[in-house]
């Protein structure tokens, strides 16, 4: 806090010239993009470090959504740390630390994932896939889902479909897949895009007419209001 402090105090004497005196008129100045940025920096340091046995996490959910190009590859860092311990879980703090990646929810934040999945896919692997849980609502978790295919690594790949499959039987995420693939293709998928999709082609009920059906009726109806706007 003393930190802070000291940087809003560095700041107001940098905008204001030496003998200036303020009139009553004068409009507040804005902080510069740097100092913002160090105060903001300082801001996720501390949320980072505090010890989250007995409060909740819900600021550095906040910070790390607001700022996700600063947060983001500092959370990966820090987790990274334990992608080669051995450890079976990670502790509290790294759990939360984890959680919050997988909040932020967006491309950023999966790619990150998905290297650290990559790289430890019993520690995090699961929060991949809550990753794509979180984004519902704010994103398309299927359009999240076809970055994730896009990797090479065959236990990320995995991951995502892991998802897809406990997902797919809800008649709301056969519409989010559809939406997906309606964007991915420019058009109503045909069978031919079924079989070469990356997603659906490897679905668990893949070979079910009646799920591809739902999806590429659900992609038609989606197209069809999209034409009446």
């Amino acid at each position: 806090m003393r930190l802070i402090l000291s940087i809003a105090l560095m700041v107001t004497a940098t905008l204001s010239p030496a003998g200036a005196q303020e009139r009553p008129t004068d409009k507040p100045r804005a902080i510069p993009s740097d100092a913002e940025d160090a105060l903001f920096r300082i801001r996720l340091a501390e949320a980072l470090d505090r010890d989250y046995s007995k409060q909740t996490a819900d600021e550095l959910q906040m910070l790390s959504i607001q700022r996700s190009d600063v947060a983001v590859p500092e959370l990966q860092r820090r987790l990274s740390v334990f992608s080669h311990q051995g450890q079976e879980t990670l502790p509290r703090n790294a759990a939360i630390h984890a959680d919050a990646l997988a909040y932020v929810a967006n491309g950023l934040a999966v790619d990150a994932l998905c290297d650290l999945c990559a790289e430890n896919s019993d520690l995090f692997c699961p929060y991949l896939e809550r990753s794509l849980d979180y984004a519902e609502g704010r994103l398309n978790p299927f359009t999240l889902a076809y970055r994730v295919m896009a990797k090479t690594e065959a236990v990320v790949q995995d991951a995502a479909i892991h998802w897809a499959n406990s997902m797919i039987g809800f008649p709301h995420f056969r519409q989010r897949l559809a939406e997906a693939m309606l964007d991915r293709y420019g058009k109503v998928p045909g069978e031919s895009d079924w079989a070469r999709d990356p997603i659906a082609s490897r679905l668990k009920d893949r070979a079910s007419p009646e799920l591809r059906q739902s999806v590429i009726r659900f992609a038609a109806e989606v197209h069809k209001n999209g034409e009446k706007r």
